[in-house]
């Protein structure tokens, strides 16, 4: 009696016939809010306890709602035990208010459907390995990642990590940063899909520990850098390029050879049938043509001829004509003097009419 007196756990002793309350311990006493005095030698439909007696009698834990007037609801995990004494059957029950514990559990669990969630929608690829590096769980977008169907598919055909992570070296040098800080971030590896082709993947993995501070798994997360890494490595390749053709370049000038053509001096150079002094690419500016010595112009009549008699020159041969500047010097008397010097000037008005219809009554 003493013993059930003092245990830590809510126990009461009842008498099967009448179910009479024999012994109670404090514990069991503080749940349903009675005193000893009031409790020992009453029966269990006084006290109210007959619910939680009928629950117990199957012998297997059970969790009832009790419910006590003036009371909060709580919810008891209940069991027991009979004997037998002194020709009578006795039961030791038990009753364990796991109230708290329900609510713990359900916010719990609403937090890892929540996670879930999270885990599950996630476009980056989530892990989790143990120590030997086999793969315990992952969510889709790292079977994406990888190449494969789905989870399923991935942890049957790569149940480790160094099935889709093939180098040694690397894999070795991750477990000595990671045992070092106990996190890396940005650590670049190469992915080997399920198809056979090559990706890179930038990781963020941390390790994770147990109560007593010992890594029992590791954790983290990839992202697909495939793109990046082969500009990157493009843009290393021009470099190099660059690099060896200015030494080929400077050697060539030290020992004295001809130096390579560059597209840009090709440019420069006159091609194949090109004027003298003119370069590919570059208009050459138009030049007049001066009148040959002894010879009249093409555009003033020929010598004894009379401008009364000769026919003018039509306005579109005299527009495409420019006059030279010293048949013009010859012509500045009178009043075409301003004519022919807007002539000479190069300006491109070009005036429809000539010189010879400027000044009808001088002769040539």
């Amino acid at each position: 009696m003493r013993a059930i007196q003092a245990s830590p756990d809510p126990l009461v002793l009842t008498r099967e016939r009448g179910h009479v309350v024999v012994e109670a311990s404090d514990a069991f006493l503080a749940l349903i809010g009675r005193d000893r005095e009031e409790s020992l030698g009453r029966s269990a439909s006084e006290l109210g306890l007959e619910p939680l007696l009928d629950a117990a009698a199957g012998g297997d834990a059970r969790e009832i709602a009790f419910h006590l007037p003036g009371r909060e609801p709580l919810t008891l995990r209940v069991s027991s035990v009979a004997f037998d004494h002194g020709g009578e059957r006795y039961l030791v029950t038990v009753a364990r208010d796991v109230t708290q514990e329900l609510r713990l559990a359900e916010a719990l669990r609403r937090s890892e459907e929540r996670f879930r969630g999270m885990f599950e929608r996630a476009q980056e690829g989530l892990f989790r390995t143990d120590l030997d590096g086999r793969i315990v769980a992952a969510n889709p977008a790292l079977a994406r990642i990888a190449g494969y169907r789905d989870v399923a598919d991935l942890l049957r055909r790569a149940p480790n990590v160094r099935d889709i992570c093939p180098d040694p070296e690397r894999g070795a040098e991750l477990l000595r940063a990671l045992e070092a800080s106990g996190h890396v971030e940005g650590f670049e590896v190469e992915l080997r899909r399920a198809d056979g082709t090559t990706a890179w993947l930038s990781l963020n993995v941390h390790t994770v520990p147990d109560e007593h501070g010992r890594t029992v798994a590791r954790e983290g997360s990839v992202v697909d850098v495939t793109a990046a890494k082969l500009l990157e490595l493009e843009r290393t390749r021009l470099a190099a390029e660059i690099v060896r053709a200015l030494e080929a370049e400077r050697a060539a000038i030290a020992e004295g050879r001809p130096r390579r053509s560059r597209p840009e001096d090709d440019r420069r150079r006159p091609a194949p049938g090109d004027a003298p002094g003119r370069a590919r690419g570059h208009r050459a500016r138009a030049r007049p043509r001066p009148a040959e010595p002894g010879r009249p112009h093409r555009d003033r009549p020929a010598s004894g001829g009379s401008s009364s008699t000769s026919t003018p020159p039509s306005s579109s041969r005299v527009a495409s004509r420019r006059p030279s500047a010293t048949w013009c010097a010859r012509r500045t008397s009178g009043p075409s003097r301003s004519s022919c010097a807007t002539r000479s000037s190069g300006s491109r008005r070009r005036r429809s009419r000539s010189c010879s219809t400027a000044s009808p009554e001088r002769p040539w």
